[in-house]
């Protein structure tokens, strides 16, 4: 074990980042303090949005991105680095033994690791096995126990999540593109440009959001994601990709732990980034940052608002789900730090609601590979024009998320142009 490693934070990358750095003494110039997460989130570029429908285990799923550069967490770590000075250092290996030997020697080396993990084979995570080899989840670890048995991870609690070299090895292995890659952090040789790093983030923030690579990304994403609520002619759109049933209710769940539980305390990282603006702004002496803050806590607002309209509570499925997700999240933040929490009764009775609906996620899969399996004891709980209704009522949410959005990155074009 590392000593002087501590774990935890508000998004799994920053919150990794922001404790090696600290591991290592590093601080930021303007306080003396070591870096606080928002800023390193700002730095490697803020906010983002991203939105797929996408084939999943024979299914319709729905993919949501909210972090700049979501889809390359790569990317975003490296970005962060390179504006601060720091060094990001990336090993990869298609064998498990390489992978293992890479680990300890960062570990022997005193350097705490950043690896790339399938986030369904972490136990703690509670998903099911039939999940294993779809999400990419980046962790930091920093030792090993004692007896060799069980690895101490940083993922967002703040204690050591553990789970065994084993389990560690095949949640590595499981998506194979990753290729078990590993990153170490040098720290910077001498205090960087902070202002130069904070205006750099800012604007690569500003820049993806209007000029996306595709219109999947950035804000153009809002509005036709909300075009998609409501059409019936194409075949992305939701009553035809999620019709009443399984596959609605798993994209439901996603926008719902996509904005609130896995995205840096809830509204999209929206308040995590107006925390950033908010510490910026002394620093690149720009009055716009202020009310930036203020227009990107008010689309936070908008983002959890309409992650709670996916899930109404009047619905006994959508009411279990969002308490399970809620749950979960409150259980990592607020247990006590000495060992890794069990996953919480909530999370076997989402289940069995689910399988009272027939959603759960093996019948789902079951279905999807032509098994028949027995009708559920309840019938899906919306009809196709309360369905309607709901793609209706989340279209507007979305509408309302898109005029906020719009608002905030207006207030940040001056800083944006003053970063050119």
């Amino acid at each position: 074990m590392l000593n002087g490693y501590r774990p935890g934070g508000r998004h799994t990358e920053t919150a990794v980042l922001a404790n090696v750095l600290a591991y290592h003494g590093v601080t930021a110039p303007h306080t003396g303090q070591p870096f606080s997460e928002e800023l390193l989130f700002g730095i490697g570029g803020g906010v983002g949005v991203g939105y797929y429908a996408i084939e999943m285990c024979g299914v319709s799923a729905l993919a949501l991105g909210m972090r700049h550069l979501w889809e390359n967490g790569r990317a975003f770590l490296e970005g962060a680095c390179t504006r601060i000075g720091a060094t990001a250092n990336v090993s990869e290996t298609a064998g498990r033994k390489a992978a293992e030997r890479n680990l300890r020697e960062a570990l022997d080396r005193g350097l705490p690791a950043i690896v790339w993990t399938d986030k369904a084979s972490l136990p703690y995570h509670g998903l099911p096995p039939e999940l294993v080899k779809y999400m990419i989840h980046i962790v930091g670890v920093y030792g090993i126990s004692d007896d060799g048995a069980r690895v101490l991870i940083d993922d967002r609690a703040p204690f050591p999540m553990t789970v065994t070299r084993d389990q560690l090895e095949d949640a590595r292995a499981a998506i194979t593109s990753s290729k078990n890659r590993l990153m170490t952090i040098l720290p910077p040789p001498a205090p960087g440009d902070l202002e130069g790093a904070v205006r750099a983030g800012i604007r690569a923030c500003h820049e993806r959001l209007l000029a996306p690579p595709i219109k999947n990304f950035g804000l153009a994403a809002l509005p036709k994601w909300a075009g998609l609520m409501v059409s019936t002619g194409d075949k992305k759109g939701w009553p035809r990709a999620f019709p009443p049933g399984a596959s609605l209710y798993h994209a439901l769940v996603s926008v719902f732990e996509s904005v609130e539980t896995s995205a840096g305390g809830g509204g999209a990282f929206r308040p995590m980034y107006a925390d950033f603006l908010e510490q910026a702004a002394p620093i690149v002496r720009t009055p716009e940052l202020t009310e930036a803050a203020e227009a990107f806590r008010e689309s936070g607002r908008c983002w959890t608002a309409l992650a709670h309209a996916a899930l109404p509570d009047s619905v006994e499925l959508f009411r279990a789900a969002k308490a399970g997700a809620l749950e979960r999240a409150g259980v990592r933040r607020e247990s006590d730090a000495g060992a890794c929490p069990a996953i919480p009764p909530s999370r076997d009775e989402q289940r069995a609601v689910e399988r009272r609906y027939g959603v759960d996620m093996v019948s789902m899969l079951r279905r999807a590979e032509g098994q028949s399996l027995p009708p559920p004891s309840h019938s899906f709980p919306l009809t196709d024009a309360e369905a309607r209704d709901l793609y209706a009522h989340i279209r507007a949410h979305l509408l309302r998320v898109h005029a906020a959005e719009t608002r905030a990155v207006e207030c940040l074009q001056g800083a944006a142009m003053a970063s050119s």
